[in-house]
């Protein structure tokens, strides 16, 4: 960040060997490949990843989980990682995040 505002991010996946990057104002890159989010239009077709903050209150969490399995889309992710959940919008393989409550530090990059 320079002066609040978020010039540059870097994300590294061990798990999966991927290696994110991006420049305010210019492409995406996963692993020095140029990425790009989908064109995806059909909500039956559709990815939504959903995470919330450890302090969310348990039965809000279970609503929301509840709503997103009961909406006509091809699936819902439940991932503890919002980083890896929005590299998975940059890339092109979720359409779409539900954001419950967490804080900058977590998907700043």
């Amino acid at each position: 960040m320079h002066k609040n505002e978020i010039i540059y991010g870097v994300i590294n996946h061990p798990v999966t060997n991927d290696l994110y990057f991006a420049t305010k104002g210019k492409s995406a890159y996963l692993n020095g490949e140029r990425i790009s989010i989908n064109t995806e239009d059909k909500e039956s077709d559709s990815t939504v990843s959903y995470f919330n903050y450890y302090t969310a209150p348990k039965d809000r969490v279970v609503a929301a989980k509840t709503t997103l399995l009961s909406l006509p889309i091809r699936r819902c992710l439940d991932i503890w990682s919002p980083a890896f959940c929005f590299c998975g919008l940059a890339n092109g393989n979720t359409e779409a995040i539900v954001n419950d409550g967490i804080e900058l530090y977590g998907f700043a990059a």
